[in-house]
Parts: structure tokens; C-alpha cells; sequence
């Protein structure tokens, strides 16, 4: 994707450029963006020879994108035994000036919503708007860990208030899925 955007803004064809990425891992999102390409390109066309750019970390944090603030409210249904019944959701996405990945994280953050576990009976929406704040993109997780924030916090309150082990309570959604157990009760 570098390339063929490099490749526009210079007015080149696609096969007339050459990026050479270095081998630090996965993409995790925040690599998805321009940042110093184009201006490398620049170099390299000017000098004529290749050019090499390299963040440390504190210049990374400073020049790339960084998570979408939000703003979600949700809430969960359990039965008095626990068993997930429902899920609501709502997320609201900040990408700032520029779009970036900020559909691409919207569109995520409904499928990962109730994190790992079955729920029969979901509703989960997102958007994302565009503000006059700095831009936002995509970073570890695609705004899932947004969501995963609610998600955790409302298992937490579930737990407390069927009077299960807030650590036993997550790994009894798995048990009661394998298990097949359908003591259905009213729900909270």
C-alpha cells in the first residue's frame, strides 16, 4: 500500500517504486498510515540513491496515529446463574481530521463486542466522526480494545451482582457453552 500511495503523490507508476519495509513484526495497525514516506521518496528522487528513515520509539509515538477515543455505552443481561442472555452496544469513534482507518475500526468493534463469548441476543452499533482533533488510526486491535474495556467492566458488575467469583465468571461462560447447560432463569 506504501508503494502505490508513494507511487501517486510522485507520479509514478506503482512499479517504478521501491520500498524496502524492515522486519520489526506484525503491522498491529499503527504502520498503516503515511507518515515519512512521501518525503523519503522526495530524497531518494532528489539524491538520486537510496534513502532509509528510521523512527525510535518516542519519534514513533509522535508521528504515527494513535487509538480512536470513544465514547460507548453497553450493558449486559445475565440469568441469576450468569449464563450471558443479552448484550447492547454502542460506540461512538473519534477519528479526528482525516478518515485514516477509522471506518475499518467502526466496522470491527460490533463483531468483537461481547469479546469471547456466546451471547444469544446482540446489538451492537458503531460509528466514527470525523472532529477537529488529531487524527486517529488503526492500532493494536482495530478498537477492539475499546471495547473490550465496557465488555470487562460490565462482566465484573455481572459477577458482583449474581454473587459469582469475578475470576470464575468469565471461565463459566465457556463451561456452560461445552456443557451445553440451558438452566435458563429470569433474566437480570
Amino acid at each position: 500500500m506504501d508503494r502505490d500511495e508513494v507511487a501517486i503523490i510522485m507520479g509514478l507508476a506503482p512499479e517504478d517504486v521501491r520500498i524496502i519495509p524492515t522486519a520489526c513484526g506484525g503491522g498491529f495497525g499503527g504502520k498503516l498510515d503515511q507518515t515519512v514516506q512521501p518525503l523519503v521518496a522526495i530524497a531518494a528522487w532528489k539524491l538520486n540513491r537510496p534513502v532509509r528513515c528510521t523512527f525510535n520509539r518516542l519519534e514513533s509515538m509522535a508521528a504515527t496515529t494513535k487509538r480512536h477515543p470513544s465514547r460507548i455505552t453497553a450493558r449486559y443481561g445475565c440469568a441469576d446463574d450468569g449464563k450471558l442472555q443479552a448484550y447492547e452496544f454502542n460506540g461512538d469513534f473519534n477519528t479526528g481530521a482525516y478518515i485514516s482507518w477509522g471506518l475499518t475500526v467502526k466496522d470491527r468493534v460490533p463483531i468483537h463486542a461481547t469479546g469471547p463469548y456466546f451471547v444469544p441476543n446482540v446489538s451492537a452499533k458503531s460509528r466514527a466522526f470525523f472532529t477537529n482533533e488529531p487524527p486517529a488510526g488503526a492500532f493494536r486491535g482495530f478498537g477492539v480494545p475499546q471495547a473490550a474495556i465496557a465488555h470487562d467492566a460490565l462482566m465484573d458488575m455481572m459477577a458482583e451482582k449474581t454473587c459469582i467469583d469475578p475470576l470464575e465468571f468469565p471461565s463459566y461462560q465457556c463451561h456452560s457453552q461445552r456443557t451445553g447447560d440451558s438452566n435458563r432463569t429470569k433474566a437480570r
